[in-house]
């Protein structure tokens, strides 16, 4: 059983990606709202059909939130986002009442600022998304299909580099509070298998395959689709909240209801979009199904490393992530990949570095991820096999010790996803490395 490795993700990577596809200047995901400055497009894009998406008529109640808040004392543009978010925290967005069947759930929501602003923010994201997938396809010659663009544009990025070479030493877990998918996009581009933990009842997880990584969304994602109750999968068009509708009740089965999944979304928005903003509590609409808390706390109570690429753990995500931590086991080692700011260190950073118990914190300047960081990481690793074994998992482990071997002296890296036949090590480390050199530049 290789290592375990937990990577809390944060808006930090997709501003770094951003900007290695020199895209920042209309995909500028550090205030989401409103829609102006580098993100004016996206309401020039609504205006033009007809559907303004930042108006008082489409979303009443959360414009009128937004001016009340625009007048604060402490009001500052580049973080208004997460504080204006915060601030409707203590809203309901929605409510769930248990219909005394197994899955039966009758759901409510308000005309309210809340979920006028999930969906905002569902319509924002997706008008990014589908920008970001037509950006990168239209670059190339269109002789190749996605998400090759994409595995060209990142081929050499230094945050992409070190994911895959975790995702191939390391049983990586990736904890994304972003509501997109870029980060699993890239790393299938890049060869990787993504298992992804939705609504499953969660127990103990089999070991993943080289190569291989799994992800959690605990915040809600952009690409899970439930459809509206009754079978419908198209949701009330956004004008019903301002014009009509006081309060909707509806009633679902999550038990027995069929998911759509699909990135970049393909269906209209829903009734109620699965996102938590900033500053919320982590009640999904598929809350019912989701067991995201403590699968996170899994993962982390069983990790060896846990770190952090691009995740600042602001507040109010700082307690969110100090709480996580605390399922965390004696002698932990542990990372920080990011941009420090100019006051000083990021707060993931020193929330990692005040940890009582581990065996020691390492932080990387995202600009030196691949001459600093992935070395770090071949060295973790080795070391963390020379812990104890049983018996019967001693085959494996040496075709691990091989095959970092091979990493290390060769510059090799894993092709393939290997299939594990115990007392054929020499034949397992073949199906490893067999393949083609990847261009990682290690």
């Amino acid at each position: 059983m290789r290592p375990r490795a937990v990577v809390f993700i944060g808006n930090g990577f997709t501003i770094g990606l951003s900007h290695e596809l020199d895209i920042f200047d209309w995909h500028d995901t550090t205030s989401l709202l409103p829609p102006a400055g580098k993100l004016a497009w996206i309401q020039e894009a609504s205006i033009a059909e007809d559907f303004p998406l930042w108006n008082e008529r489409r979303y009443p109640e959360l414009l009128d939130h937004w001016k009340k808040f625009e007048k604060r004392d402490d009001f500052s543009s580049p973080s208004s986002f997460g504080a204006f978010c915060e601030s409707l925290a203590n809203e309901r967005a929605f409510e769930s009442f248990h219909g005394g069947e197994a899955g039966r759930h009758t759901l409510s929501h308000s005309r309210s600022a809340p979920l006028q602003l999930r969906r905002y923010l569902w319509h924002a994201l997706r008008a990014l998304t589908n920008r970001f997938q037509t950006a990168l396809s239209a670059a190339g010659d269109g002789s190749n299909p996605w998400p090759f663009p994409l595995l060209r544009a990142t081929s050499r990025w230094p945050l992409a580099i070190a994911l895959r070479q975790l995702a191939e030493l390391w049983d990586l877990t990736i904890v994304s509070f972003n509501y997109e998918h870029y980060l699993e996009q890239m790393l299938q581009a890049h060869g990787c298998s993504c298992q992804c933990l939705r609504l499953s009842d969660f127990r103990s997880p089999e070991p993943l395959q080289v190569g291989s990584f799994r992800v959690i969304h605990p915040h809600g994602e952009l690409a899970t689709q439930v459809p509206a109750p009754g079978g419908c999968a198209i949701g009330f068009d956004d004008s019903v909240f301002g014009m009509q509708a006081l309060t909707v009740f509806r009633h679902i089965d999550l038990g027995q209801c069929e998911l759509d999944f699909s990135f970049p979304p393909k269906l209209p928005c829903p009734d109620l979009p699965d996102l938590v903003p900033p500053g919320h509590d982590d009640s999904h609409i598929l809350g019912a199904r989701s067991r995201n808390r403590a699968a996170i706390q899994w993962f982390v109570k069983h990790a060896d490393v846990i770190g952090t690429i691009g995740f600042s753990a602001q507040r109010p995500d700082d307690q969110e992530f100090t709480d996580y931590l605390e399922a965390r086991r004696p002698g932990v080692t542990t990372f920080w990949i990011g941009r420090q700011p100019e006051n000083g260190r990021e707060s993931s950073d020193q929330i990692l570095g005040n940890l009582p118990g581990t065996a020691g914190h390492f932080a990387f300047d995202a600009a030196v991820a691949e001459s600093e960081f992935l070395p770090w990481v071949k060295t973790k690793f080795a070391e963390s096999l020379s812990r104890p074994v049983p018996d019967e998992q001693q085959d494996i482990r040496e075709l691990v010790f091989s095959a970092v071997n091979a990493i290390m002296t060769e510059g090799r890296t894993f092709c393939r996803s290997p299939t594990f036949v115990p007392g054929q090590a020499a034949a397992n480390l073949h199906s490893m490395t067999e393949g083609h050199d990847r261009g990682t530049g290690l």
